[in-house]
């Protein structure tokens, strides 16, 4: 059954990749938000700094 199966990638591996993923969702967020609703002074640092460190999540939750 289904209920049984454990993943094979510890937790904390899972937990850094959903972090990087919100943080693109974040970043993504961020650009639509300035793009489309209202500049904000900020938001091109926050980008950056979202997108990247974004990326060091994904990697690091496929590093073993």
């Amino acid at each position: 059954m289904a209920n049984n199966v454990e993943p094979d990638f510890p937790r904390a591996q899972a937990a850094v990749g959903t972090a990087g993923a919100l943080l693109f969702y974040l970043s993504d967020a961020l650009i639509a938000w300035t793009r489309f609703v209202k500049e904000i002074r900020w938001a091109p640092i926050a980008i950056h700094v979202t997108y990247h460190l974004a990326q060091v999540g994904l990697v690091l939750s496929f590093v073993r």
